[in-house]
């Protein structure tokens, strides 16, 4: 009896992430361990890489379409510690194309042949024509308690709903925290839902600068 491998589905924007995972009995031990990996990843227990990655820029997945005139593209690339995924689409005789791209921490793993971002993560968000934002996404914190993310002298600080809470920064909040983080370590600080002490979270600054630049080129010349 085979094993059903593993399948990440990873679509934009990034926050919209669904892990699935199917498996069957009767897999043998190298089967199940895998099994074991992806059953972790799916439960959010993925930390950042706590070493620098390569800067090398690696292309993960790439689909493109073309279709009477219309013509779409969806990539994921890595480069350090941070991760692009970038879409494009542009209809028949439209000149102006449709293009975004999210930045977010790259957990340093690789499933189903694309990389995993880890669930507690500072999402920045290039849309064509806009100013990048910034949604800061905390996993699984305890309902009614201060979480926070710090990148050098900047810090923004919201109480947790449960689940998965989310914050927005404005366009102006979100240039701050955007230079700091090009050179400066992040970390967010909350309490994990069940547990009595504070966890932290940290981020490598390492390759979102150029992470960045990537999305930033992109955006304003697709292709």
């Amino acid at each position: 009896m085979q094993c059903a491998k593993g399948h990440l589905t990873f679509r934009l924007p990034l926050m919209a992430m669904l892990f699935s995972v199917l498996c069957l009995a009767g897999c043998n031990s190298p089967e199940m361990e895998e099994m074991s990996r992806i059953r972790r990843i799916q439960n959010g227990n993925i930390p950042p890489s706590a070493e620098p990655l390569t800067m090398d820029v690696r292309t993960w997945r790439d689909d493109r379409t073309e279709n009477n005139g219309s013509e779409s593209r969806v990539h994921v690339v890595t480069i350090g510690n941070w991760m692009v995924s970038c879409s494009y689409q542009r209809n028949a005789g439209n000149t102006s194309p449709i293009a975004s791209c999210d930045v977010a921490p790259f957990s340093g793993e690789i499933l189903a042949t694309q990389p995993v971002p880890v669930p507690t993560m500072a999402v920045a968000e290039y849309r064509r024509g806009r100013d990048p934002v910034i949604t800061l996404v905390v996993f699984a914190p305890e309902p009614d308690t201060e979480w926070s993310y710090a990148c050098g002298n900047r810090n923004w600080s919201g109480i947790a709903q449960g689940g998965h809470t989310r914050a927005a920064l404005d366009e102006r909040a979100s240039a701050a925290f955007l230079n700091v983080m090009k050179t400066r370590d992040c970390e967010f600080s909350f309490f994990v839902a069940g547990e009595t002490e504070q966890s932290f979270v940290q981020h490598l600054s390492h390759g979102f600068s150029e992470a960045s630049t990537y999305a930033q080129r992109y955006i304003t010349s697709p292709r």
